[in-house]
């Protein structure tokens, strides 16, 4: 599972990176772009901060990536444009 491996990386590269924030940032924006097109991203996120919740280590570059997801939780969808028609000029 791609998240699992995201959820490993972070954990293995935040000791030797300069920029936690900027790699917490890249592994949700893979994790993001891996969802599938009919995926509800409010209930992915739920799903992918409970799965990482339950990582033993933590540190900044994980944190940044559970304060993504957070956020990403609690997105709701704009709704639907709906199209006005056009009234032709008299």
């Amino acid at each position: 599972m791609l998240l699992d491996k995201i959820l490993e990386q972070l954990i293995s590269l935040q000791s030797n990176s300069n920029d936690p924030d900027k790699l917490g940032r890249l592994g949700f924006f893979i994790w993001l772009s891996s969802l599938p097109g009919e995926a509800n991203p409010s209930q992915a996120a739920l799903a992918a901060l409970d799965r990482s919740s339950d990582c033993a280590s933590d540190g900044p570059a994980l944190s940044v990536f559970r304060d993504l997801l957070a956020e990403a939780s609690i997105y709701q969808p704009l709704p639907a444009r709906r199209r006005r028609s056009r009234q032709k000029p008299n």
